[in-house]
C-alpha cells in the first residue's frame, strides 16, 4: 500500500529498508529475467504464427504428412535469428 501511495515500485521501497547491495543485485537479476521472459514469449508467439502460415501455404501444395516438422522448426528458427540480426544491426 505504501509503494502504491508513493507511486514507486515495491523493489524501490525495499531498497530503502534493506541495507547493502542485495537489492541492487536482486533488481539486476529481476530485470534480466524480465527481458528474457519477454523475448521468449514474443519469440514463441512469432514462431507459432510463422509456422501456421507456412503450414497453411504448404498444405495447399503438398500433403502435410510429408512435411518434416524438425526441418520446418529449424528453418523458422534460422529465419527469425537472421531477421533479428539484420534488424538490430
Amino acid at each position: 500500500v505504501s509503494a502504491f501511495e508513493q507511486n514507486i515500485s515495491a523493489l524501490a521501497l525495499a531498497a530503502q529498508v534493506i541495507p547493502g547491495h542485495i537489492i541492487h543485485i536482486t533488481s539486476t537479476v529481476l530485470n534480466i529475467f524480465a527481458v528474457l521472459t519477454t523475448f521468449f514469449g514474443i519469440y514463441l508467439g512469432f514462431h507459432e504464427a510463422i509456422k501456421g502460415i507456412i503450414l497453411n501455404l504448404l498444405s495447399r501444395i503438398i500433403d502435410t504428412k510429408k512435411i518434416n516438422s524438425r526441418v520446418l522448426t529449424l528453418a523458422i528458427c534460422a529465419f527469425i535469428v537472421i531477421t533479428l540480426t539484420i534488424w538490430v544491426s
